[in-house]
């Protein structure tokens, strides 16, 4: 089987280690693991495809901006001809506290442009969220300007971590199916080894 898994992020330096580019750093360290080269410029994108858990996988980070990665993934899943439910959108999240990774599928943007987009692009709702939380800001700050702030320095390390748990989870979804994803690596507080 081929499974698609998409990045949400922004292109350019300015937006290189924000909070919304989580998804593009996650992206990252999978690639690494199937020493993917992401170099490839196709589907307005950099992507490469490989074999990851003994399945083709295409791994994408959109470079039309946030608010427009739907065209990116529907340029790709034209293309492949593959379902909604071989597709993973990866994307931060204000909603879950930060570390924290939550895995489902179905439902709708939650507010979130670059998931609303893919929607309105591909008109189906049934691929798989993999929501990296990044937690509400403090004070008296704009949730825009939050999302393309860096992190701060205490929260590099648990930063670090929830991009492995990303990574992890996208993994274990490609290996063994939604279920088993999401019961390993949707509890919270995280669970020792998962």
């Amino acid at each position: 089987m081929r499974f698609l898994v998409v990045g949400l992020g922004n292109p350019g330096k300015t937006y290189l280690k924000s909070r919304h580019n989580l998804g593009f750093s996650v992206a990252d360290k999978i690639a690494q693991v199937g020493r993917i080269d992401l170099s490839q410029k196709k589907y307005f994108s950099h992507s490469g495809s490989g074999t990851l858990m003994g399945h083709n996988v295409l791994i994408m980070k959109p470079m039309t901006y946030m608010n427009l990665s739907g065209k990116a993934v529907a340029a790709a899943v034209n293309y492949l001809r593959i379902g909604c439910e071989q597709i993973a959108i990866v994307y931060d999240d204000m909603d879950l506290a930060l570390g924290r990774v939550h895995i489902k599928q179905h439902g709708g943007a939650g507010g979130h442009k670059g998931v609303r987009s893919v929607l309105d692009a591909l008109q189906c709702d049934d691929f798989t969220r993999f929501r990296m939380g990044i937690g509400h800001p403090t004070g008296p700050i704009d949730p825009a300007d939050y999302v393309l702030q860096p992190f701060g320095k205490e929260e590099l390390p648990m930063a670090e971590q929830l991009i492995e748990r990303g990574r992890d989870a996208i993994l274990c979804w490609i290996k063994d199916g939604l279920t088993a994803a999401m019961n390993r690596y949707n509890p919270w507080p995280l669970t020792h080894g998962a």
